[in-house]
């Protein structure tokens, strides 16, 4: 029932279901209210398909917010993995500021596609950040990862890509010196 779910959380839950009940027509999602790209729809609707088909008693706030909650916790030590490159304590405090933000505390629990997104993201930056100051020459596969992963971030929320400017400008200047 999409009326427990507050903010943005009833529209993706509505078009999740109906990715994998009805199929998929981009058209159709754009016009029953799908603003972002269509991964993220995909991951929910397949979530809450195989707990039905498994028959598991577990109600539908729990299954389309439990992909929300891991990736948001997973990201926390990825920000610590990519601060331990300038010292623990830049690690560390990067990390408590990411993982007690209030925005994390608070939309962390929600069917959103922000934290998903965001760790896709800090994924393909992870990569990123190791092919370039890990290996030398940056190594190729590590970029393609860092690619790999940024991609998956736009096709979540493309809203992310906006962040990627950064990346490839730091990535032209490398190439220029």
């Amino acid at each position: 029932d999409e009326r427990a779910f507050v903010h943005d959380e009833s529209i993706h839950v509505s078009i999740a279901k109906y990715f994998v009940t009805q199929g998929y027509n981009w058209e159709q999602e754009v016009a029953y209210g799908a603003q972002h790209m269509p991964l993220q729809y995909f991951i929910l609707g397949w979530s809450w398909l195989l707990t039905q088909k498994l028959h598991w008693n577990l109600p539908d706030e729990f299954i389309f917010r439990f992909p929300s909650v891991i990736m948001s916790s997973l990201t926390i030590p990825l920000v610590y993995i990519i601060g331990r490159r300038w010292g623990w304590l830049i690690a560390l405090t990067a990390t408590l500021f990411f993982a007690f933000h209030p925005y994390v505390l608070v939309y962390t629990r929600f069917a959103s596609l922000d934290f998903p997104s965001l760790f896709w993201f800090t994924l393909g930056l992870y990569f990123y950040i190791e092919a370039q100051y890990v290996e030398k020459p940056p190594s190729r596969i590590q970029l393609w990862l860092s690619g790999v992963f940024f991609a998956i971030a736009g096709m979540t929320k493309v809203y992310s890509l906006i962040i990627l400017a950064p990346v490839l400008i730091h990535s032209a200047l490398l190439g220029k010196s």
